[in-house]
């Protein structure tokens, strides 16, 4: 793909996003089942879905195909950072763009960065925000005077934060029965798993396409593919692969994605724990996040009425025992990486 038709598919996906509303989709019943199937275990098998959900394999493999088709299902492969020698930072950046072309260089720039594992749009105080991995803070730092030397014109402020938990959870409002799915978080810690070129090689693939086959793999890596099957379910029982989850975009469905920004007080070891609770319980968080810097944790949040949000934040009024600062609420806008 050339750099101009990139930059022509952002822009086109910047105004598919802002339309979202205009094309939502009403799921069957068949349909939102399999989808809290597969949305956290996104290479299940066939089988295994038809298994479990007691569907035939026929049904399984046609419902997902369409759910592709309509709700744009990205595969992506999630790993622990920290085993792998790496820091996980949240970064955020407010922005004067000043033309709609301007905004997708940008956000095209960020994708291309090979340390940042996820961009995406945001409505709010913030209006981009990244994911980015560092093995030091001064590779950190070459990041950002690099993001700063060629666009730093349209950033107004510049805020990050280090990741030290994070949690996908296993509720989700859009499940009509309580579906078992693999737990993927991870907390920060000093423990290494040592890689070598093979386990690199694999993962590097898994995480530019996440659902290729293992005899596939192995044939791309010129590995056999007993070899290949033997890595990955070493770099999965080590836990360097957490799972495998497919992003969407939740309003073409009817309902809306929130990211909350929170921060306290010298809260305490025991209130961090009745947020964990808090959000572990709560069937419309969907992921919690603690962070060392401008802010202290962050939920992703999905309702089907903005009203709800304001019980949400109540709730965590509640849970951190009075000892809330600030809570910024951004819209999710659109994911253009991870």
């Amino acid at each position: 793909m050339t750099q101009r038709t990139q930059g022509s598919e952002i822009r086109d996906r910047l105004i598919s996003a802002s339309s979202a509303e205009g094309r939502r989709v009403r799921l069957t019943e068949t349909q939102t089942d399999i989808l809290g199937h597969i949305d956290l275990d996104a290479r299940a098998s066939v089988e295994k879905i038809a298994s479990n959900s007691g569907l035939s394999a026929r049904t399984v493999r046609h419902t997902i195909e369409r759910l592709q088709q309509l709700l744009d299902l990205t595969p992506c492969c999630w790993t622990d950072p920290y085993l792998m020698g790496q820091t996980p930072y949240r970064i955020f950046f407010t922005v004067h763009p000043g033309t709609d072309r301007r905004f997708a260089g940008f956000i095209e720039f960020l994708t291309q960065i090979p340390e940042v594992h996820w961009v995406g749009t945001l409505i709010g105080y913030y209006q981009i925000g990244l994911q980015l991995r560092a093995s030091s803070f001064e590779q950190l730092r070459r990041v950002l005077d690099n993001i700063d030397q060629a666009f730093g014109a349209i950033i107004v402020q510049t805020e990050y934060a280090i990741i030290s938990e994070l949690t996908f959870l296993s509720t989700n409002p859009v499940r009509q029965k309580r579906v078992k799915t693999p737990k993927m978080s991870f907390r920060a810690t000093s423990d290494q798993v040592k890689l070598d070129e093979v386990d690199r090689a694999i993962l590097t693939v898994l995480r530019e396409r996440p659902l290729t086959p293992l005899s596939e793999l192995g044939r791309s890596l010129k590995m056999p593919t007993n070899t290949v099957t033997y890595r990955f379910k070493n770099l999965v029982d080590k836990r360097v692969i957490l799972g495998f989850f497919y992003s969407h975009d939740e309003r073409r469905y009817g309902f809306e994605s929130y990211l909350l920004l929170v921060s306290v007080m010298g809260l305490g070891t025991k209130a961090i724990e009745q947020l964990r609770i808090f959000a572990s319980q709560h069937s419309q968080i969907i992921m919690f996040t603690t962070c060392t810097g401008r802010w202290d944790f962050e939920f992703e949040v999905v309702v089907s009425d903005v009203r709800e949000l304001q019980r949400i934040v109540d709730g965590i009024h509640t849970a951190a025992q009075g000892a809330v600062r600030d809570v910024l609420i951004h819209a999710w806008g659109h994911d253009f990486k991870g």
